[in-house]
């Protein structure tokens, strides 16, 4: 025993020699009997110790007891590295794994959302092999969940383990840089780990870092370091290619548009932006002349990105910036409308010379027959393949300008010419090109043959708002009623707004019935009538899907008043639809605009609509008991005067009372039954006389729109001639009676709440 205990001493005493000379130790150790697994088991503790495979004399485990037994340690890591696809030593410890295998490991883990795990085998495997590639999974995940910090910290990890970094560990970094939402942090750890690279002699920046850099500058709308990162731009591995001057420029226009929106209000942020906007595209033509110079010198190649986000830039410019950009597509994708002038040269390549002193939109030829294949003769010659966002900026351009009448045929010369596949953006940039130009027609063909998977409800509010401004046509009219239509065949659940405009539209359109400006007989007034009546009678059956709708939603099973409102936002516009409805309906029945036995077939009509009007309100009064209902529907009203501003001047209601027809309010703004003013008993002898000298009705109540068909009067006209009233006359402010402050009494036989109105329904 004393002997085994000397032999361990010495090789206690000597270990030091096992980090100087692994050789030299192994033989000691050999010579001293220390067993095999013990001296593997030292050099796997030692991270700068080489195993040795060597075949020395194993003394038996029944001698060393105390020794035979493998640490706690070295469990735990042949735990975690016990894959079967590892290579392992002849003694069964772990060697160096496959770089490939264990990031394929890693990713694995991480897609299950095993970090620990993850982390645990890369920081364990790091020891035997360089596995720079699963160190970039770590970090990737780390950024793409929002963790800048954490992915910093692996980053520096990564490199204390020696895992030497690659280009793509940079990439990595400065991506998910520009993706996180703390863009100021990401700026300065961006630009910072950037100066580093270019102090390093390992991994030099080249072209791809740099504009993922100017990335993160320009999300950030950092235009000083964005412009200090350009200026380390050089001739050989940082060359700026097209995407460079992209992100440049989306750089410039980033700020801009975020600034254009609060100015809207403000006078002094506005001149500030105006002054903002015009330095913006100072800076954008000057670099625009270096992206053509390069371009003609075959330096870089034009694409579709880099075009647009000069056109946008553009666009947020004058009105001479927005009409040049028709000249840069002719320039750059050699796209033109215009007709092709005989004795112009051929078409030449972009890197081909050109004539001093002459631009580039001069010496390109518009294409006059469109191409049979999609691979456009534009992009074979070294010009910008044409596309959607192409496409989009230049019907936008024109929908700005107001030269609509050019949008067919550059919408030909994409589609057809250069087999462009438009999408739902380019629809509706063209149906807001027909809008400005107040071509409903077009419009209405359009939405026709939109393809009904593309089709939303912003589209058929666009054809719908077109046809609203082409009130003048006479044909206005039928082109909302095949938008209606086709909004019925290709959408699942009509839209509630788009039947609002077409009622809107069959209102305005009335200046095929006018004798003379603002004039109608009742012939012209029973052709508007029909109008009005058909629209009416268009609308009931989306109408009734849109009830189907509400009914399968068991509103009246909801407890809880808030998930009631919620889910009952689709009947609020519903609602608001048929009080419009009513009120055409009214205007049909008092203002003489359809015969007598028509105005009797539509009352019921009404009625049902305004018992769905008066039990949404009930309803929502006992959900919602601070609701004003004064409130929306002054809101309401206020939309529906802003329809005269979309109508022509001349199609406006002049001013004076005497100008607007009988039932209109001012308070109201919209023509309103009147049906709370019908006394419901015979008025006595002399009732009347007050009213029929002032036609000025008292304001309405809360409940003016409740009373049903059995309770109005039978006299046709009897709203216009009234019976003498032995009242005294009322003054024209706020019906208060012979000018004094006190309520005017009430009239006898007039419902004064609405218990009263429900009985006598009843």
């Amino acid at each position: 025993m004393l002997a085994q205990a000397a032999r361990h001493r010495k090789a206690i005493c000597l270990s030091i020699n096992i980090i100087a000379s692994p050789a030299r130790a192994h033989n000691f150790l050999s010579r001293h009997g220390v067993p095999q697994h013990t001296q593997a088991l030292r050099c796997f503790s030692s991270q700068p110790c080489r195993r040795q495979r060597t075949s020395g004399r194993e003394t038996p485990e029944a001698d060393q007891p105390s020794i035979s037994s493998p640490s706690p340690v070295a469990k735990t890591k042949k735990k975690s590295l016990a894959l079967p696809w590892m290579t392992r030593s002849e003694d069964g410890t772990p060697a160096a794994p496959d770089p490939l295998r264990a990031a394929q490991h890693v990713a694995m883990l991480l897609s299950k959302d095993r970090l620990d795990d993850a982390q645990t085998f890369t920081r364990a495997a790091s020891k035997y092999a360089q596995l720079v590639v699963s160190w970039n999974h770590l970090i990737d995940y780390a950024l793409k969940n929002q963790k800048l910090r954490e992915a910093l910290k692996l980053f520096q990890e990564m490199k204390k383990r020696a895992q030497v970094p690659n280009a793509q560990t940079f990439t990595i970094l400065f991506r998910g840089f520009a993706q996180s939402q703390h863009p100021k942090t990401a700026v300065s750890e961006a630009v910072k780990l950037y100066q580093s690279m270019l102090t390093r002699e390992r991994v030099q920046p080249n072209i791809i870092h740099l504009n993922a850099v100017l990335k993160v500058c320009a999300a950030a709308g950092d235009l000083e370091s964005l412009f200090m990162i350009v200026e380390t731009a050089n001739d050989s591995m940082r060359s700026p290619n097209g995407q460079t001057y992209t992100i440049i420029l989306n750089g410039l226009r980033a700020p801009l548009v975020g600034s254009r929106r609060q100015a809207s209000a403000d006078e002094q942020l506005r001149s500030a932006e105006e002054a903002a906007t015009k330095e913006a595209l100072q800076r954008a033509k000057t670099i625009w002349r270096e992206v053509i110079d390069r371009w003609r010198a075959g330096a870089i190649v034009i694409d579709e990105a880099l075009v647009c986000a000069m056109g946008r830039l553009l666009l947020l410019g004058d009105r001479s910036d927005r009409k040049s950009i028709p000249e840069l597509i002719e320039q750059t994708m050699q796209i033109s409308v215009k007709p092709q002038v005989e004795g112009l040269s051929p078409m030449r390549p972009a890197g081909a010379a050109m004539p001093s002193g002459v631009p580039i939109s001069k010496s390109v030829v518009a294409l006059s027959q469109p191409q049979s294949k999609k691979t456009s003769l534009s992009s074979s010659m070294g010009f910008a393949h044409p596309g959607n966002n192409s496409l989009s900026l230049v019907l936008e351009t024109l929908a700005d300008t107001g030269e609509t009448s050019a949008s067919l045929r550059y919408w030909d010369a994409f589609v057809q010419g250069h087999g462009v596949v438009p999408d739902a953006q380019n629809w509706i940039a063209l149906l807001h090109a027909f809008s400005r130009g107040k071509n409903s027609t077009s419009a209405a063909n359009a939405l026709e043959k939109l393809p009904a998977e593309m089709t939303q409800s912003k589209h058929v509010r666009a054809v719908m708002k077109a046809c609203l401004r082409d009130c003048l046509n006479q044909h206005a009219f039928a082109n909302a009623t095949r938008a209606l239509n086709a909004m019925k065949t290709k959408l699942v659940l009509p839209d509630l707004t788009a039947m609002q405009t077409y009622l809107r539209v069959a209102y305005a359109c009335k200046r095929q019935f006018e004798n003379k400006a603002g004039q109608f007989d009742q012939k012209a007034k029973y052709a508007h009538g029909r109008q009005l009546g058909a629209a009416l009678d268009n609308l009931q059956e989306p109408h009734a899907i849109i009830r189907k709708h509400i009914d399968g939603l068991q509103l009246d099973q909801i407890a809880d008043s808030k998930e009631w409102l919620q889910k009952a936002t689709i009947l609020g516009d519903l609602v608001a639809l048929s009080r419009k409805m009513i009120a055409a309906y009214d205007r049909l029945i008092f203002d003489d605009m359809v015969p007598e036995k028509v105005s009797e077939a539509i009352k019921p009509l009404r009625n049902q609509l305004n018992r769905l009007v008066v039990a949404y309100f009930e309803e929502r009064l006992k959900r919602d008991p601070a609701f004003d209902r004064k409130a929306m529907e002054m809101e309401d009203d206020e939309q529906d005067a802003g329809a005269e501003d979309t109508m022509p001047q001349n199609m406006q209601t002049p001013a004076g009372n005497d100008a607007k027809p009988h039932g209109f309010s001012e308070r109201k703004g919209k023509y309103y039954s009147g049906m709370h003013q019908i006394n419901f008993e015979k008025p006595q002898h002399g009732e009347g006389e007050s009213e029929a000298t002032n036609p000025r009705r008292p304001q309405s109540v809360s409940w003016d729109e409740s009373e049903p068909a059995p309770f109005r009067r039978s006299e046709r006209g009897s709203h216009r001639a009234r019976r003498p009233s032995s009242r005294e006359a009322r003054s024209p402010r706020r019906g208060q009676a012979g000018g004094s402050r006190d309520k005017a009494p009430l009239r006898q036989g007039q419902i004064q709440s609405k218990e009263e109105f429900w009985a006598m329904a009843e």
